[in-house]
């Protein structure tokens, strides 16, 4: 061991396969190079095509052999500063694609012997000719300081084959406490929140980051890859703004609402303190929703209850009489949805929303 640190060869490594088997491919100055570790001999350039291998891969850190050309991590000893979680430890050398994709951004790589840090490649979509776009579940668990926890992160990919550039965006996060804490993390589901993207068309993406305090429970977010392969957030005036961008269901409307996190929601009685909580959309939430599709483009509301709510709203220009046939197929579709689901609801909407107390333990 002589202490001098090497400079790398390569910006990243890729394996051949998801089971190792000493082929590797690295990525120099934009040209791929062959590393077989069975060879003392310098890599050799070639063609190779990393989107097979990326629709499969996955790593783990329990399996340390997977993705990686020798044993990379080890075991130490050493007591917390706190009671109870003096224990073995490892830190995990996560293979250098990963870093180079900034999949691993916010994580220190240690976790408890019982902990674990991987990802899966998913998803793959052709968007265009030269562009392909995926979606990598990162997640780690493990002890901090608080409690047994369990994060989540769903990254979206793109891969520009002309210039074999990576774009990662980082769709959303999610941590919650794991199965050894009884906490009360799940208000409005006994079911873990999780971070889920999936492609509406080939280049539009909506990502569900999950059940959340303090917010809506299914909250969206929307993106679009453009020709180039950038990835840019869409916007929209819209509160409800998936009213804009995918054709609903009734699914949408099932939204859960708390104040677990907002501590001017909360309320004490006899039994402690307390947050209101609801599993679904109420019937004047159906009607924001359906009327502000009408107030993006314009509309003059005719009643003062509109007029007012809407004139709040700094995004609000009435100009037009009638704006349907400014309305997209999405939103006509939307509106008869919410429509329906409004009838449904009449006469039955606590049972719809099953507005209750829910106490914080």
């Amino acid at each position: 061991m002589t202490g001098e640190i090497l400079q790398p060869q390569f910006d990243y490594i890729l394996p051949s396969a998801n089971e190792p088997n000493g082929i590797a491919y690295g990525l120099k100055n934009g040209r791929w190079y062959e590393i077989d570790n069975t060879q003392i001999s310098l890599p050799e350039a070639t063609n190779f095509d990393p989107i097979p291998i990326l629709k499969t891969l996955s790593f783990s850190a329990r399996n340390i052999g997977e993705n990686v050309m020798f044993n990379s991590y080890y075991r130490e000893e050493y007591e917390e500063s706190f009671e109870g979680y003096g224990d073995a430890h490892e830190i995990a050398m996560i293979p250098s694609f990963a870093e180079h994709l900034e999949l691993t951004q916010n994580v220190e790589n240690r976790y408890d012997s019982d902990g674990e840090v991987g990802f899966n490649f998913h998803s793959m979509r052709k968007v265009s000719n030269s562009i392909y776009a995926f979606f990598v579940s990162f997640y780690e668990k493990g002890l901090n300081l608080r409690a047994y926890m369990v994060g989540e992160a769903e990254n979206l990919v793109v891969y520009n084959s002309e210039n074999k550039t990576f774009n990662n965006t980082r769709l959303g996060d999610s941590s919650r406490p794991g199965v050894h804490t009884p906490y009360m993390a799940y208000i409005c589901s006994e079911d873990q929140p999780t971070v889920e993207g999936k492609f509406l068309y080939d280049n539009i993406i909506q990502c569900n980051i999950g059940l959340f305090s303090g917010s809506t429970g299914h909250y969206y977010k929307f993106y679009k890859i453009n020709d180039n392969g950038n990835v840019n957030r869409l916007n929209s005036s819209r509160y409800y703004d998936f009213t804009k961008y995918t054709y609903i269901d009734e699914s949408y409307f099932e939204i859960c609402f708390n104040g677990f996190f907002d501590h001017d929601d909360h309320e004490e009685d006899e039994e402690g303190t307390y947050f209101w909580v609801s599993d679904h959309l109420s019937i004047e939430d159906l009607d924001i929703m359906r009327n502000e599709i009408f107030a993006e483009y314009g509309y003059k509301f005719k009643t003062k209850k509109w007029q007012t709510y809407f004139s709040q709203k700094d995004w609000y220009d009435p100009r037009f009489e009638n704006v349907y046939d400014q309305l997209t197929d999405i939103d006509r579709h939307n509106i008869k949805v919410i429509l329906g689901m409004r009838k449904k609801m009449e006469g039955k909407e606590a049972e719809y929303t099953n507005l209750r107390k829910e106490y914080l333990h």
